[in-house]
């Protein structure tokens, strides 16, 4: 059964991906993404009326040292909600350097995941941010926007961490602490972890270290193959929460390699696009997946799927020469 939900993901994966390369290559971009666009919309509304209405809920009381209040509108939960935020960040960046919406768009996602308060979304977020207004105000740009550009952000900056430097200190302090344990707490059986280190990066460290060690434990086809598809519900009551790990665990050095092999081909894609500011933006939002994927599995959860779905087809629809800078979209709009 294992197998069989890990091959539908998959499959969701692929059909997805062929339906969007053939929605960009009969109607392009723009005209694709813009009705999208307007969904993801939609749920930021929703999540700024559970702002609104006070409708959050304690995120991390339970295995956390980092208390936190997070607003995902009416989701479960807000690892799955913020993964569609940043797919939302994904579009409407792609639309504005398309100059199809307001500048200011993208950056009402990065507001949306400051509330839904998700650590692991927000710093993988991060990147794309930095690259999309970078290509959108300082790529192409004369040289005093460009001094321009940087003395506003340095200024943004310096103001934004006199407001809010201590509740930043409060939610990501923790990682300074963790980090500055990780080779050790990476090398000792997580049977000896305390309860403090236990709940470190809402238990993440322990989490990888579970696995890394019990497939420590494994024979050598063990290793090279896995424990199985899912097999690790039998080993733990809780996933990996790191892709990588999780991959390695059920598939083996054989599944991490192919997994590493599509990030790969992708990143690939990336390169050959020849409009510049493009180009930066996607392998910004590339970064920020894995970063994402080494302390949560989106590809684990249907939104995932879907969000690496628009940055693969994305990349390779835009790789295509005869779809370059010169001519994308040039009928419809």
């Amino acid at each position: 059964m294992g197998g069989v939900v890990v091959l539908m993901k998959w499959l969701l994966l692929i059909v997805t991906s062929i339906a969007l390369i053939q929605l960009f290559f009969k109607y392009g971009l723009v005209n694709t993404l813009k009705p999208f666009y307007y969904l993801f919309l939609g749920l930021f509304i929703c999540q700024l009326a559970s702002v609104v209405l006070g409708q959050g809920k304690d995120t991390e009381a339970l295995n956390s040292t980092s208390n936190s209040i997070s607003y995902i509108a009416g989701y479960a939960h807000e690892s799955a909600f913020s993964i569609l935020l940043y797919t939302g960040l994904l579009i409407s960046s792609v639309l504005m350097l398309k100059k199809d919406i307001k500048p200011i768009i993208p950056f009402l996602f990065i507001i949306g995941l400051v509330f839904a308060n998700y650590r692991t979304l927000l710093i993988s977020a991060l990147i794309p941010l930095f690259c999309v207004y970078l290509a959108h105000l300082y790529m192409g740009s004369k040289k005093d926007i460009k001094l321009f550009v940087f003395s506003s952000g340095t200024i943004s900056l310096l103001i934004f961490g006199m407001l809010f430097g201590v509740d930043i200190i409060d939610r990501f302090g923790e990682l300074g602490e963790a980090f500055s344990n990780l080779g050790e707490l990476m090398s000792i059986d997580y049977s000896l972890f305390s309860f403090e280190e236990r709940r470190l990066l809402s238990s993440r460290l322990f989490l990888w270290n579970m696995y890394l060690t019990e497939y420590s434990y494994f024979s050598f086809f063990g290793m090279l193959l896995g424990a199985g598809p899912e097999a690790w519900t039998n080993y733990f009551d809780v996933y990996a929460h790191n892709a990588y790990i999780a991959a390695l665990f059920d598939l083996g050095v054989v599944g991490l390699s192919v997994f590493l092999g599509v990030l790969y081909s992708t990143f690939v894609f990336m390169l050959k696009i020849k409009e510049k500011k493009l180009k930066v933006m996607l392998l910004g939002f590339l970064a920020g997946f894995l970063v994402m994927s080494s302390s949560t599995m989106p590809l684990w959860a249907v939104e995932g799927v879907h969000l690496y779905s628009f940055i693969f087809t994305i990349a390779y629809y835009l790789s295509k020469n005869k779809y370059n800078a010169n001519n994308i979209d040039k009928t419809f709009n």
